[in-house]
């Protein structure tokens, strides 16, 4: 594994170890509150962290056996996980946070040193890459849906960035960029 593989898995873990501070008190009534997406709780935000931690599995998969395996079935199977996840409990959701990134985690470090430079395919649009990028990639999603989860710790007070992102209206601040651009 190169020094920017373990340094981009380090920063993973730091990240995903904010949001799981954040939530470790989390509340139902909490949970099921308005995030800062449109539509979405902080419930349906919490699974999506939850699924795409699953579905980043699935990349790693695709990377050990060489062959493609999707992130998620399909879309609407991904939109039908959330939908069922969000209705669950604050205790179950920030459980579910956790498992799936010890998942994760645990494929992450089961890779070979050949296994990184392995194509796959990632995004809603098919991206083609290789393996390297995936915990940039995760840790990308678990940034950006930390801010979204409208908690009151985040990384607004946290380490420096170089962007911002607007959504629905709202301006965000201080979203570390961490996503390849390929």
């Amino acid at each position: 594994m190169s020094d920017a593989v373990t340094t981009s898995i380090e920063a993973l873990a730091a990240s995903t170890g904010a949001l799981q501070h954040s939530i470790a008190d989390l509340t139902d009534e909490q949970a099921s509150a308005a995030s800062g997406l449109p539509v979405w709780t902080r419930a349906h935000v919490l699974t999506h962290i939850a699924r795409n931690a699953d579905a980043m599995v699935n990349l790693v998969t695709s990377a050990r056996t060489r062959r493609h395996i999707p992130m998620y079935p399909s879309r609407a199977e991904r939109d039908a996980d959330i939908e069922r996840g969000a209705g669950r409990s604050a205790e179950e959701l920030v459980g579910d946070v956790h498992a799936s990134h010890e998942r994760l985690m645990a494929e992450l470090a089961g890779m070979g040193p050949a296994d990184w430079a392995a194509p796959i395919r990632y995004g809603a649009d098919d991206r083609a890459g290789d393996a390297s990028l995936i915990p940039a990639l995760r840790r990308s999603e678990v940034e950006v849906h930390h801010l979204d989860l409208d908690l009151a710790t985040h990384w607004r007070t946290g380490p420096p960035t170089s962007s911002s992102r607007c959504s629905s209206g709202s301006q965000r601040t201080s979203v570390p960029v961490t996503t390849p651009h390929r």
